[in-house]
């Protein structure tokens, strides 16, 4: 197999890389060589592999015969580029949910219309057509990028009912801007327990004494004080939990500090009776927001089903939260009741646009009749085929005169059939397939209804891949091969088996010994070399 590097359009070698190693006395043009074949060679594989994965994910794409859902949200590296990460949710015809990072590519800016552009690309790219919603964050420029695709996609009739539910708002950013609000009523209570857990964490000496007071009082809490970021509530509820379980160590901690109360008071305050039952209060009153926040972060799963009870949930908690006997926490839950649709508006438009979708799925007469011959009889000739046709609708015309027309659609059907038993594991993609031969074309829309994510988790989890493969040591690497390594990664983790996992490890392990001898080899021969040029080998 030869060996020689390979160029990629778009990625360079980082010079560094190369020059450092071959900078020193003695080196040889045959070393540097050597060297330049071998630090082009993991990037050439790298690169490879995202092409073949590539080319299978899209064989998925075009096998399916669902839409696709987008999720999409910004991200800036250390090298101040700015890169748009897609990441793509659709079931296929297994009726199993796939979950695919599409592209993690820059951006020239942060504009609505750039980023529709870059969007648009990646999905001609990847010649995907049949779109039907992007989730994104409330940003300004997400509604102008959403704009731009309905304009460009509507022409084509890749959209649902022109586009209407091409926009869907992030559920995680919605509850994040209710909770927020809400928090700004208890303020106070908040930013005294603040104030204490800095103090104490300004400085090792004073966790050290405060772990002290801790052991001292008897407190059973192997969770230790955390400092909040204020716009991040859910880093707030964090902080909250933690802090209330130490108010005696507080108490303790601030007879053996004399300047802790005095620095605390000249700031927002010393933390009460009254401030610690405020925060518990509140942590209490937080921790549904919680709990709902991570259901709807999961992305191997499905979410959609759920969002219309996690919405019901808030709704009540907020009712009952408003009878609360604490004034704080009912004042702070009107407010944020102020900032939610209501519960019955909700059920009417969710009714409404559920049979407007099911009349955009639902086949016209003609083409239902053509579907089912030309698919199950394809090798008819035309005249048999007329005459097939002609037989379903006499056929159809004396099940008429029978039974009678039945008005009643599918969807009418299946609203009016007995709920399923609860189970906390229900598997509605399951059941789904179990049923879809019973409802075609609600199936069908179940499909893509079930992909929709409700919140970009998806793609802002892909953030955290791309700050460890543009960390401070690699800082270097191309835009093109950052994707590269994104994309790879998120494809290799969601397809591969366990037994495959394992075999790419084995090989990976291969490569490094392989690596290593020829290290050793060449150490070997720089210094063979160099007891050649002194004369003294």
């Amino acid at each position: 197999m030869s060996i020689e590097p390979t160029s990629i359009e778009g990625s360079v070698t980082p010079p560094t890389s190369i020059d450092s190693e071959n900078s020193g006395v003695g080196a040889s043009s045959q070393a540097n060589v050597t060297t330049g074949k071998r630090k082009a060679t993991p990037q050439r594989d790298a690169y490879q592999l995202y092409l073949d994965e590539k080319v299978k994910i899209k064989q998925l794409l075009r096998g399916s015969c669902s839409r696709v859902c987008l999720t999409t949200d910004t991200w800036t590296s250390l090298q101040r580029v700015n890169y748009l990460c897609i990441t793509a949710h659709f079931i296929d015809n297994d009726w199993k949910l796939n979950k695919k990072i599409l592209n993690f590519c820059p951006i020239s800016s942060h504009k609505g219309e750039s980023i529709g552009m870059v969007i648009e690309k990646c999905l001609l790219n990847w010649g995907i057509d049949k779109l039907f919603t992007v989730t994104v964050d409330n940003a300004s420029s997400n509604d102008v990028a959403i704009g731009y695709l309905r304009k460009k996609f509507n022409p084509r009739g890749g959209l649902v009912q022109n586009g209407k539910y091409l926009h869907m708002r992030c559920m995680a950013h919605i509850v994040n801007l209710i909770v927020v609000e809400g928090l700004k009523e208890m303020n106070k209570s908040v930013e005294c327990v603040r104030g204490a857990v800095r103090y104490v964490r300004q400085s090792p000496a004073r966790l050290q004494k405060f772990k002290e007071c801790v052991a001292v009082e008897k407190i059973e809490c192997k969770k230790m004080l955390c400092l909040d970021v204020c716009t991040r509530w859910n880093l707030t509820y964090l902080m909250l939990d933690t802090a209330q379980n130490f108010e005696r160590a507080f108490e303790r901690f601030e007879e053996q500090d004399t300047n802790f109360r005095a620095e605390l008071e000249r700031g927002e305050g010393w933390p009460s009776v009254d401030d610690w039952t405020n925060v518990r209060d509140l942590r209490d009153f937080l921790e549904h927001f919680y709990e709902v926040t991570l259901r709807i972060f999961g992305t191997s799963y499905v979410t959609s089903n759920n969002f219309f009870d996690e919405l019901f949930e808030i709704d009540i908690l907020l009712r009952d939260a408003q009878l609360n006997s604490n004034v704080d926490l009912n004042v702070m839950a009107i407010k944020m009741k102020e900032n939610s649709e209501k519960a019955s508006e909700m059920m009417q438009k969710l009714k409404e646009s559920l049979y407007e979708l099911f009349d955009e799925y639902k086949p016209s007469l003609h083409s239902t009749c053509s579907q089912s011959s030309v698919s199950t009889h394809v090798s008819l000739s035309e005249p048999q085929q007329k005459m097939k046709r002609r037989m379903q609708a006499l056929y159809k015309k004396r099940e008429l005169e029978i039974c009678g027309e039945d008005k009643t659609s599918e969807l009418d059907k299946y609203l009016a059939e007995a709920n399923e038993e609860f189970v906390e594991d229900f598997d509605i993609l399951l059941w789904w397939k179990v049923n879809s031969p019973r409802f075609p074309t609600l199936s069908k829309m179940a499909r893509d209804v079930l992909a929709i994510s409700v919140s970009t988790v998806a793609s802002e989890s892909a953030f955290s891949t791309g700050g460890r493969v543009l960390d401070q040591y690699r800082s270097s690497l191309t835009p093109k091969i950052v994707q590269a390594l994104v994309c790879t990664q998120d494809w290799i983790r969601k397809s591969s088996s366990q037994e495959d996992i394992k075999k790419i490890e084995e090989q990976i392990q291969e490569l490094d010994k392989i690596e290593n001898v020829v290290d050793l080899m060449q150490k070997e021969n720089f210094w063979r070399e160099d007891m050649d040029t002194n004369g003294k080998y």
